[in-house]
């Protein structure tokens, strides 16, 4: 019974710093797909004697929310990836000096190497 309130309590709480999280996330303005935002679980969890409540979704949702700092930064597959569907979501297009539009792969690319000397990264 005991334990039950407590779990009860603790899946409240979680629910409310998903609730919360969602929030913030949308007043930022990361909702162009809302993909990110419907994978946002969370899950509480007796183990043994102590109670365990978590969130988790897609990988970038915490450097949406917190930015990335220079010293973390890593230009890396999986980041140009990451970029490539950011720059198809938004429809960003660029060009080459020569009139020629950048693939979106291109963009994303120049987006990673360029965001590599900004201070405090925010997507």
């Amino acid at each position: 019974m005991k334990d039950e309130i407590i779990l009860n309590a603790i899946e409240q709480c979680v629910e409310i710093i998903k609730i919360e999280g969602i929030a913030r996330l949308r007043a930022q303005g990361h909702e162009v797909t809302g993909r990110g935002i419907k994978s946002f679980q969370t899950k509480v969890e007796k183990l043994g004697i102590e109670f365990s409540g978590i969130g988790f979704g897609e990988q970038y949702l915490m450097a949406q929310e917190t930015g990335i700092k220079k010293q973390n930064y890593r230009i890396s597959p999986q980041l140009i990836l990451n970029l490539t569907e950011w720059v198809k979501d938004r429809g960003i297009k660029g060009f080459m000096k020569n009139g020629n539009p950048y693939t979106d792969e291109e963009m994303a690319g120049r987006i990673a190497f360029n965001a590599k000397y900004i201070t405090g990264m925010h997507s």
